[in-house]
């Protein structure tokens, strides 16, 4: 029995170590005042991986800036295979795992019928927390994805790529 909840510790303390996104992603609440573009994902038709902040949203692609090296390039849409976009922070809530399932053990006798229901349905919030505000390839259309660009209406003529 020692072994059954030292294991089910173990599996949501790594559930709940999750990616840090990048500093310049804010939490939801600061997202209206955001002065950075959102950071995004894309994976290629030939397997090739780019990350960095949206930039700039056009017709046919949008243009990014890679953090390594930290330079800007354009892309287009036809190339891609997935997208992955990070509007803020996720929100954590696997914490509540391990709380809900003492919390249930202290229920006695039907301790077995609720600490399932709490694992699952904590595991449940958690996962979907992890997915909240993000998008992909399937989820935001071209449109869309130019309100979450550094220049939603496009990059200003007096700003040059090389100098952001």
């Amino acid at each position: 029995m020692k072994n059954k909840i030292l294991v089910i510790f173990i599996i949501f303390g790594i559930l709940s170590c999750t990616p840090k996104p990048p500093s310049y992603v804010t939490d939801y609440d600061g997202l209206r005042y955001n002065r950075y573009g959102s950071y995004i994902e894309i994976r290629f038709v030939n397997d090739t991986f780019f990350s960095g902040e949206l930039i700039e949203v056009k017709e046919e692609g949008l243009v990014l800036l890679r953090h390594n090296p930290r330079k800007c390039q354009y892309f287009e849409f036809k190339d891609f295979k997935k997208l992955k976009m990070q509007v803020a922070k996720p929100v954590n809530t696997y914490w509540a795992i391990p709380i809900f399932a003492v919390i249930s053990i202290s229920h006695g006798l039907y301790a077995g019928l609720t600490l399932p229901i709490n694992l699952i349905s904590t595991f449940v919030i958690g996962f979907k927390g992890q997915r909240q505000n993000t998008y992909n390839e399937e989820t935001i259309s071209k449109e869309n994805l130019k309100k979450f660009a550094r220049f939603p209406q496009g990059l200003p003529e007096n700003i040059k790529l090389e100098d952001l």
